[in-house]
């Protein structure tokens, strides 16, 4: 199998990468050989056109679709259901639309446009007619007089003008000011939902005046999959974002049909320094290839802005304007990489994987805690390598676990939520799929798991390749390990049946994988009260008590009220009682390493400790995990201690590196044989042994995906796709930061480095396509007991009084 991963340098935006599974191939960037001798690597426009940004003027715009959403940034004014209507046998998605409607539009160029609305309006019968203003960019443009129907069936058209002077080339902002309100209740009694309501919204056309129809009828980029080609009709601009290689050339084959001649533009916009705009003007019936030449932009990042006009008099002729074959053209690297001599193969050696729950990378005293907290996992990272940049792929354990074992990201094998989420509709891993431990126990390895998380459990496929699962949650363990008081797992008790499965190992087994999963230091944060000594400082407020009391969700709507409850000496508390808890597991962690040397398997073993996600402390408004992607979510520990005799030196490591890059290395050292073909994670051997780059990109979800970001070259891009942005109600939210200067993330860039953020979206939304897209399957999980949901109710995972609703 040939693939170029996607941290690779070079050509990024569409994922560098040829992946074949079972047959199915799938990729943006692929190298191929043509009449010349030498390779040529080729980024195909069409085939990536569905994650470029597209802003038209003259297509429809569908108020309830999520692609016009997409495409358009549609503001509606309000957050509803969506729903369709049958009108004379066509469905329409609509949207309730109520006050002051927005719609951002784009238009090339200003010039006089002419727009047609289809909406029902809703209002009683006492009200036969109503007015709505109309403004564009804050300038009134006009008002459309309305008629009230029984039917909110019979639609109705009105068509008005969009002068050219209220335009600007770019985004505009259009609004509707509706002038009457209706409770829906009143208009409609069978609908639940009370509120003031205007129309019902379904479309949008605006056309330019005197521009060509478009023959033949296509939607923008319709079948661009299957012939290679992108329809655009006149005033659609598509916008890509791509990395150009050296001696780069973007080529296509320009088409026109119909009557009239059409100029295509291509506008190359750099972050720096000077772009340009190439026009090609072209008659009907041509196809010939054209080419642009980008090597004046080799090694940025540009944006690809790709538009038609009609070159047309009269506005009596027709249109049909397509690109063929749109391509970035480079020659391939001949160049071998130099790699480091990879560390000898390690297998027969045991290894021992610890996870503590929740911690974030600065929790250990060891890198930025405060000195003392953790002795026994400093010490640990003294022999140790550590790397400094280790990610999650997911900011929740339902979903890291099974990345971690697996190597596949989240998107890949499908378990975004679980079961206190979906119940039985929640996913796991197929019986068949590798593992860290298949991989072991292939290779005659004594595989062991003691885990104390429900939301690591076996329910989601994280037992596969182990001979001993012990999930301490559960029965008939359950009652020998809850602690009913905290409301936990107690770490030292953790360590006594991890001893205890060693005990049980027959004499000769020196070869095996224990992993060992600590619930501390996860919420709700209660450890023994001689951890506190020392760490915890006097406290009186009214998050003192019992686990009940100390309820995260409870927590984090308090804080984010207006006139809080929850103020710093709170805040304070709890990260002191965080604090107490690393230092908890931290005693244990130390206990069982003391019986690994007691055995005398320490020094030959490998030791690896991490995190299944971090923990937020209001850095960016929220508490706790599973909710946003920013670092302190998703940064988590990683460090390596290697058998005793190894070639590899402890000490820090640099660059980027995610726990899906556990299996490959581990597949690797120990010889497991090869991983799976849709593990994209990257084999640390070389990075163990001295290398020094780390991965360009990392990538995480947080739950259900709501949150979304990718990190790489100093910056961070994140989007949460279910909410709305506060600076402008219903569009996306997103946000852009420049972790080089502003590493806590708490400046957003994004208008100021607009191409930046375009291209780290693109290839975000790239890259987690391309990982649904090699997901071998969907396995159906199975629910939660009434005392499972009552435990996890306890732990944080589900709030007091959300339990009907979760």
């Amino acid at each position: 199998m040939a693939r170029m991963r996607s941290n690779g340098r070079g050509l990024v935006v569409a994922i560098a990468a040829i992946v074949v599974i079972g047959g199915l191939v799938f990729y943006f960037w692929n190298r191929e050989s043509g009449e010349e001798s030498s390779d040529v690597v080729r980024l195909d426009l069409a085939r990536a056109f569905p994650f470029a940004e597209k802003w038209s003027e003259t297509t429809q715009v569908d108020f309830g679709t999520e692609e016009a959403r997409e495409h358009y940034q549609g503001d509606d004014g309000l957050e509803l259901i969506l729903d369709s209507l049958t009108v004379d046998e066509q469905t329409y998605t609509y949207q309730i639309a109520r006050d002051v409607t927005r719609l951002q539009l784009f238009f090339p160029e200003a010039k006089p446009r002419i727009a047609t609305l289809r909406l029902s309006p809703l209002s009683g019968a006492s009200t036969p007619r109503q007015t709505a203003k109309l403004r564009l960019n804050g300038q009134p443009i006009g008002e459309l007089e309305l008629e009230v129907r029984r039917d909110i069936r019979q639609f109705q058209e009105r068509t008005f003008d969009l002068p050219a002077d209220a335009q600007t080339p770019g985004l505009n902002r259009f609004e509707l000011e509706w002038g009457f309100t209706k409770k829906i209740s009143e208009v409609m009694p069978s609908q639940s939902v009370d509120l003031m309501a205007a129309a019902w919204l379904l479309d949008l056309k605006i056309r330019p005046e005197g521009v060509p129809q478009s023959w033949p009828p296509k939607t923008l980029g319709e079948q661009h999959e299957k012939s290679g080609r992108i329809f655009q009709e006149p005033g659609a601009t598509v916008r890509y974002y791509t990395e150009v290689p050296e001696s780069a050339t973007l080529a296509f084959a320009p088409r026109v049909e119909g009557t009239v001649a059409a100029e295509f533009r291509v506008e190359i916009r750099p972050e720096t320094g000077e772009g340009s705009v190439e026009r090609f003007r072209v008659e009907p019936g041509s196809s010939e290839t054209r080419r642009i030449d980008l090597a004046p932009w080799a090694g940025q990042i540009v944006r690809l802005a790709l538009s038609v006009e009609a070159l047309d008099d009269g506005g009596r002729g027709s249109l049909g304007a397509s690109w063929g074959s749109p391509s970035i053209l480079a020659p391939a690297s001949s160049e071998a990489p130099t790699r480091s001599r990879q560390p000898d193969s390690l297998a027969g050696h045991p290894v021992v994987m610890i996870l503590c729950d929740a911690m974030r990378a600065d929790a250990l005293s060891a890198t930025g805690a405060p000195e003392g907290l953790t002795p026994h996992l400093d010490a640990l990272a003294k022999e140790s390598v550590v790397f400094e940049e280790a990610f999650s792929q997911a900011s929740y354990t339902v979903s890291s676990i099974p990345s971690i074992f697996s190597g596949l990201y989240p998107q890949c094998h499908g378990i975004v939520a679980g079961a206190d989420t979906l119940g039985e509709n929640a996913f796991k891993l197929k019986d068949e799929t590798k593992t860290i431990a298949s991989g072991f126990r292939g290779r005659g390895y004594r595989t062991g798991a003691v885990v104390s998380n429900l939301n690591a459990g076996s329910r989601y496929g994280n037992g596969i390749g182990f001979d001993d699962y012990l999930e301490l949650g559960l029965d008939p363990l359950r009652d020998e390990f809850w602690d009913d008081e905290h409301g936990t797992y107690p770490s030292r008790r953790i360590t006594e049946k991890a001893v205890e499965w060693l005990d049980d190992l027959p004499e000769d087994q020196r070869s095996f994988f224990l992993y060992v999963h600590y619930f501390e230091p996860h919420a709700p944060y209660w450890p023994d009260a001689s951890f506190e000594e020392g760490v915890v400082t006097e406290y009186h407020g009214a998050w003192a008590g019992s686990p009940e009391v100390r309820d995260l969700h409870a927590m984090n709507h308090a804080q984010l009220q207006p006139d809080s409850p929850f103020g710093p000496e709170d805040l304070e508390h709890i990260k002191e009682l965080y604090q107490a808890t690393t230092r908890s597991v931290d005693a244990s962690v130390g206990l069982l390493l003391d019986d690994l040397k007691r055995r005398g398997v320490y020094d030959d073993a490998m030791i690896i400790v991490i995190s299944d996600h971090g923990e937020e402390f209001t850095e960016h408004g929220l508490m706790g995990h599973g909710e946003q992607t920013y670092d302190e979510g998703i940064h988590v520990p990683l460090m390596i201690k290697m058998p005793k005799g190894s070639s590899v030196e402890a000490g820090r490591r640099g660059g980027q590196a995610e726990l899906v890059d556990l299996l490959p290395t581990l597949y690797a050292l120990f010889d497991l044989g090869d991983p799976p073909p849709s593990a994209f994670g990257d084999d640390l051997s070389v990075r163990l042994a001295g290398e020094p780059d780390g991965k360009r990109f990392t990538y995480a979800i947080a739950l259900l995906e709501k949150s979304l970001s990718i990190r790489g070259d100093g910056w961070k891009y994140i989007e949460w796709p279910w909410r709305s942005d506060d600076k402008a109600k219903g569009r996306h939210l997103r946000r852009l930061y420049h972790l080089a200067s502003d590493p806590g993330a708490q400046v957003d860039v994004l208008d100021e480095h607009s191409i930046r953020a375009g291209f780290l979206r693109q290839q975000m939304h790239l890259f987690f396509d391309l990982q649904r897209k090699l997901r071998s399957g969907e396995v159906s999980g199975e629910g939660l007991s009434d005392q499972a949901r009552e435990d996890l109710i306890r732990t944080g995972y589900v709030g007091q009084d959300a339990k009907k609703q979760k």
